[in-house]
This record gives structure tokens, C-alpha cells and sequence, in this order.
């Protein structure tokens, strides 16, 4: 890999201009990863370590931040998707906010939630699962940020809504930000909006990393091994990472 060619460490720990550069970190990151396909697990390993001693990338502490428009480009950002409804041009603003979102969430569009959660998906969360409410809206869940039907401050009101959750009783929350705020930024003349997409979170490389020392295997008795464990949500982060 022709490393050089790309910019050295750069990552600021706030949303930054500078991190929208790929760099060494995050071609290590892929490879760390395309190694774990190959089942090079200890390459995968070494690779993960490499990034992730670095101190380049870090988690972002609350996980619903991950997905507002302001926090684009953060810490947790290996990379991602950039996009902009400011250019007013099909194709220039992200989708996800008509795609995902209910059709009262989104400017400039006659549609919405062409995707919704399946019953499966739903059942994998665990009751008390802060991550939940911010992956997926069911009746009841409130958003006091979220713009929706000309109004901030958005309920899942049944009584007022009654049939927008007919599909699975449920509706995607995740990278749906709502009709334009100052928060979000413009949205196009087709909905589109500012808020990146991630293709690769810290969170991924970290769990490439747990994987590789598995090395494929259901458990290990290697003590020494920098290991991972599932942290409660009520510390507002998906997992945290610990010797």
C-alpha cells in the first residue's frame, strides 16, 4: 500500500474540516479489515493494534450523537460519505432522511420510509437498550430536536398518527435527522440533506480487532490479550475498550 500518498495522523477530536482526508490510519483500518476476510487473523490483529494505538481515532462518548449533522466528520469517523444539500443538485444531499424517515420528517419529498425495520431487526435489542430508541422510533418515543410536520419537537403520538407505523411498528430513526433546522443544515430541492454516512466507526475497527483475536474461534484463554467488553448504555457508549 502506498501509505505516503496519504496524510499522516490528523484526527481532531471535535466535528473538523480536517477529518474528512482518508488517512494512513484509515487505509490500515480497511486493511485491518480485508485481512479478517482473508482470515489473516493474526495480520488482522497487528494491523487493528497499529490504528488503534495510534490514539487517532476514538470513540465518540454518546451514541446519538453519532448521527446528528453537527457531529459530522468526528473522532469515532475512520470514513465516510460526504454529502451536502447546500449544492441544490440530485444526488449532492443525502437520502437517508427520505429513505429511512417517515414521510412527515423530510422537506421537498412526497414519500418517505421506503425502508423500515424489519420484526427481526427489532427483536435484537434488548429491553433497556439506549441504543434502540436511536436506531428505530416506536409509538411513544419522543425527539425533542427532530423536526417533523412543520414542528420541533417530535412525539410518536398513535392517537395522532395512527397508521405510520402500520408496516412492522416501527420506523428507522438512525441517520433520519428531520426537516431542516439550523442543527441540520438546507435540505435540497429533493430532500437531501447534510449528515454523512459512515462507512467505517472506530466501533468497526474495534470489533475487527476483538474478531482477529478470536481468531475464528468461539472463545479464547489467551489472558494476556487486550480484550473488549459490552458496555452498559447507561455510560452512553456501545462498547468500550480496556486492557
Amino acid at each position: 500500500m502506498q501509505l505516503a500518498n496519504l496524510k499522516s495522523k490528523i484526527r481532531s477530536r471535535s466535528a473538523s474540516g480536517d477529518n474528512i482526508f482518508v488517512t494512513q490510519g484509515s487505509a490500515e483500518a480497511f486493511l485491518a479489515k480485508v485481512y479478517l476476510y482473508e482470515k489473516k487473523y493474526s495480520d488482522s490483529k497487528l494491523m487493528a493494534e497499529k490504528v488503534i494505538n495510534s490514539g487517532e481515532f476514538a470513540l465518540l462518548p454518546n451514541f446519538a450523537d453519532l448521527f446528528l449533522t453537527s457531529k459530522n466528520n468526528n473522532e469515532e469517523s475512520i470514513y465516510s460519505w460526504q454529502w451536502s444539500g447546500a449544492i441544490n443538485t440530485y444526488g449532492g444531499g443525502n437520502f437517508s432522511n427520505i429513505q429511512y424517515g417517515l414521510d412527515i420528517l423530510n422537506d421537498n419529498a412526497s414519500y418517505g420510509a421506503t425502508y423500515v425495520p424489519s420484526n427481526d431487526v427489532q427483536d435484537a435489542f434488548e429491553i433497556g437498550d439506549l441504543r434502540r430508541k436511536e436506531s428505530f422510533m416506536v409509538y411513544g418515543d419522543s425527539y425533542p430536536n427532530l423536526k417533523a410536520d412543520g414542528q420541533v419537537g417530535f412525539v410518536v403520538d398513535k392517537d395522532k398518527y395512527g397508521d405510520i407505523l402500520a408496516n412492522t411498528g416501527a420506523a428507522v430513526k438512525k441517520y433520519v435527522v428531520g426537516q431542516a433546522t439550523s442543527e441540520t443544515g438546507p435540505a435540497d430541492s429533493w430532500g437531501g440533506m447534510n449528515n454523512c454516512n459512515y462507512i467505517m466507526r472506530y466501533a468497526d475497527l474495534l470489533l475487527i480487532y476483538a474478531e482477529a483475536i478470536m481468531a475464528g474461534a468461539d472463545e479464547t484463554t489467551n489472558a494476556a490479550r487486550k480484550r473488549f467488553i459490552q458496555y452498559g448504555e447507561t455510560e452512553s457508549r456501545s462498547w468500550y475498550f480496556r486492557k
